[in-house]
């Protein structure tokens, strides 16, 4: 799926949630098609998945269906769709046969809004210490794991990842038709507010099975993951679903890349000592690792207890 494809879905996925954001600022939804017709040329069918807006989550999804004809036509189609706030998942699961008397449809593709799983957000900027209006520094990410697979290679695939960003500011972060991670950098001052919305995508359409007697599987499973880092000592991000969007860093000697935007790579190196010490000077709140009790506790302070406890973990390689 291009960029301009994409960009359009996002408008389109925006309007359609203007009227629900109006009533609620946080909610989840799961949606899907399962295109599953045993003969081209005969009536469609198809299953219908969509569970509306729900506010409370984590909100799980499974569907299954599994038609076959006398002429010895079938096909199985599976599908489990997670959607919770700050993670989306999707796995799907099909094989078919066609066979002399017609083809059949299998497809898993988009279902209502053109997203597999979603969640949105409203953030607000908050602070006990700085003054209203006081600029803060916000890094948005957005990570896919995972993938799709087919046996026919003329199947029509295509996944992704798109996290939206919009109220004062506006951005669009997307990973598509690939594993990675996303991020992006924006200021609001303290008390401002944004709207978020995360969706995961998928379409898998095996054209080759609306031939005869042809055969044919395909699959998926992909992980979203969105997180909003504070990079302002002394300031904090609250949620209408409640949930923390901070990052959980498994290696907290991981800082950077050595891009210098605390871009983690999962290796240790001299990247990221620089990028510590750096950070450690400006006092900036990327560094700030341990409040003094060595169990990875922020404190809203850099000082000698993040020097310590990041030393201790560069040195150990993680």
């Amino acid at each position: 799926m291009n960029r301009l494809a994409t960009s359009l879905i996002s408008l389109a996925f925006l309007a359609s949630f203007a009227t629900a954001a109006h009533a609620q600022n946080c909610g989840l939804r799961n949606s899907a098609r399962i295109a599953h017709s045993l003969c081209e040329s005969g009536a469609g069918n198809e299953t219908i998945i969509d569970t509306g807006i729900v506010s409370a989550g984590p909100l799980l999804t499974t569907q299954g269906v599994n038609p076959s004809n006398a002429c010895g036509c079938h096909s199985n189609l599976n599908v489990v769709i997670s959607s919770d706030y700050g993670s989306l998942s999707y796995t799907a699961t099909a094989s078919g046969q066609s066979c002399s008397c017609c083809g059949i449809f299998m497809w898993i593709d988009q279902g209502p809004g053109d997203a597999k799983a979603r969640f949105f957000d409203r953030l607000t900027i908050q602070s006990s210490t700085l003054p209203a209006g006081t600029p803060v520094t916000i890094r948005a990410s957005i990570t896919l794991v995972g993938g799709v697979n087919a046996s026919n290679l003329d199947t029509e695939r295509s996944f992704g990842g798109q996290l939206d960003v919009f109220g004062p500011i506006s951005r669009n972060l997307f990973v598509t038709d690939t594993q990675g991670t996303t991020s992006d950098q924006f200021t609001l001052g303290v008390g401002t507010s944004v709207d978020i919305n995360a969706r995961l995508f998928s379409i898998l359409r095996d054209r080759v099975l609306q031939g005869l007697n042809q055969a044919g599987s395909f699959s998926a499973n992909i992980n979203v993951v969105v997180t909003f880092e504070v990079l302002t000592p002394g300031a904090s991000l609250s949620s209408c679903s409640g949930h923390n969007y901070t990052p959980q860093i498994s290696c907290p000697a991981d800082l950077d890349n050595g891009s210098g935007t605390g871009t983690r790579d999962n290796a240790v190196d001299i990247n990221d000592l620089l990028f510590f010490l750096n950070a450690f000077e400006a006092g900036s709140v990327a560094v700030d690792l341990d409040n003094g009790s060595g169990n990875g506790t922020p404190d809203n302070a850099v000082d000698i207890n993040d020097l310590l406890y990041f030393l201790v973990r560069f040195e150990g390689g993680c």
